[in-house]
């Protein structure tokens, strides 16, 4: 939504500018520092906290929540349903390939996140089994040898990644080149949104011709 993001102006979440502003609500993720929202409660402007987006079903939820508080229920509940019917229509596999997600920064993620979900609705199997995220696992990569690698890196992923990653090791090289990936733009899993569903539908579309049977 890079394009209609240039007719809006910028606005530093800044004590000053929020005043200056006086907006009817605040929708608040974790900008504006640790203690802004007992300032705005105390200047009686109205806040929506929005929670981690750990899954598709937060996701939807919480543009429920907004669009509620926003005065347009209707389209957040014509948006949910229409995400849903998407969700719906993708075709479930019994035997899944397995996976392993590399971030840009090197790292991979496991359960509880926002790429296990897209992972897994798209019919992956993360080989990574533990919480959240975490240094790349070389042991798991070089005994479970997943089918396919995720990532959404721009360009050359050995370059954004810091020179103690696990990514320049040895075994991860390998395993880059030998393994089929699916390549997710950057910026359907930057935050959690409507368009995350895009990644699984992408994910779903390239697992199908990988799955091994």
């Amino acid at each position: 939504m890079r394009e209609k993001a240039k007719n809006f102006n910028k606005v530093r979440a800044t004590t000053e500018e929020l005043l200056a502003l006086r907006p009817d609500l605040i929708i608040r993720s974790f900008g504006g520092g640790v203690g802004v929202n007992k300032f705005l409660k105390h200047h009686k402007i109205p806040i929506l906290q929005i929670g981690r987006l750990d899954s598709l079903e937060d996701i939807t939820q919480t543009i429920v929540n907004i669009s509620k508080a926003l005065g347009n229920d209707e389209l957040g509940i014509t948006l949910v349903h229409e995400l849903n019917r998407r969700l719906l229509s993708i075709t479930r596999t019994e035997e899944k390939s397995t996976a392993l997600y590399i971030a840009a920064g090197g790292v991979t993620t496991g359960e509880g996140t926002l790429l296990h979900d897209i992972m897994s609705k798209g019919n992956l199997l993360n080989i990574v089994d533990t919480q959240g995220w975490r240094d790349i696992p070389l042991e798991q990569l070089a005994s479970l040898r997943p089918d396919i690698i995720v990532h959404s890196y721009l360009g050359d992923l050995t370059k954004n990644s810091g020179k103690w990653s696990a990514v320049h090791h040895p075994v991860t090289k390998r395993f880059l080149l030998s393994n089929a990936a699916i390549a997710i733009p950057p910026a359907l899993v930057s935050c959690g949104a409507w368009y995350s569903l895009d990644a699984v539908e992408i994910i779903s579309r390239v697992q199908r011709k990988h799955t091994v049977h």
